[in-house]
């Protein structure tokens, strides 16, 4: 009986303790940095993102694009100044582009111009940090990738100590365009099916819509079966029109007709 009075008493206390409201102090001891991985997944690419150009205004020059951060072991006390570093490496994970050129198709990280774009600020647990893409004139041509890491900088350090060689570094990649490329999330199992440049200009031309990552991310089941229903037939009555006029079918540069699947699921 004693036994069962003790454990309901314990029960009692921490029944209290856990329903009081905790504030999380500021440690004064040293902060580290990362970028976020908000899934938790510990994938070596734990974010990606793109920019295309094509969709936009011609007036527009730049752009920039904010990859989240996160402190590790303790909340900053002040600003910290954060430092990236782009990595050249070989992945499966991520798109297979050309690196971007610092100062050609992105702002170069150390650039006073975009200091202030890199701050993990004094009481911030999750911040962003702004990389500044350029308009050059070889986006018009092809994509290309700035695949990033953070590293130490004078005033705080990276959470990640790993060396930059080690294929197991976490990173983040930019994707960066003034034409038409295939958004990360057009895949293998994409329900327009391969993915193709002409194909992709195909669905731009007929739908008036970006079919970029975000507008694919945005996509649901019912508008999907909408579009596939829709291509299928538009497709059908172009090459028609192209056969009448003896084009032969829409293809791709090398040769493979565009198709789209039966059904989507």
């Amino acid at each position: 009986m004693k036994t069962i009075k003790y454990l309901l008493s314990l029960l009692l206390v921490v029944s209290v303790v856990s329903c009081q409201q905790v504030e999380v102090p500021i440690n004064e001891q040293n902060s580290y940095v990362n970028f976020y991985d908000s899934l938790n997944q510990y994938r070596r690419c734990i974010q990606a993102q793109s920019l295309n150009f094509y969709y936009m205004d011609d007036a527009v020059t730049r752009d920039t694009v904010w990859f989240d951060i996160i402190s590790f072991a303790s909340i900053p006390t002040r600003d910290y100044q954060v430092q990236i570093s782009q990595r050249k490496i070989s992945s499966n994970v991520i798109l297979d582009m050309k690196d971007a050129e610092p100062g050609v198709q992105y702002v170069s990280f150390d650039n006073p111009a975009v200091k202030d774009l890199m701050i993990l600020h004094k009481g911030a647990l999750v911040d962003a940090v702004g990389i500044v893409v350029l308009r050059d004139k070889s986006l018009k041509e092809e994509g290309r990738r700035i695949v990033m890491r953070i590293v130490d900088s004078n005033e705080v350090k990276a959470s990640d100590q790993r060396e930059d060689t080690d294929i197991d570094v976490a990173y983040v990649a930019l994707y960066v365009a003034d034409c038409l490329t295939q958004p990360t999330n057009w895949d293998m199992w994409f329900f327009l099916g391969t993915y193709g440049a002409v194909k992709h200009d195909f669905v731009v031309r007929h739908s008036n819509a970006h079919w970029d990552y975000d507008f694919i991310n945005g996509l649901d089941s019912n508008t999907k079966t909408y579009y596939l229903y829709k291509f299928r037939n538009e497709l059908a009555a172009e090459n028609a029109e192209r056969e009448a006029n003896g084009l032969g079918k829409l293809s791709e540069k090398d040769g493979t007709p565009i198709e789209f699947p039966q059904n989507y699921y």
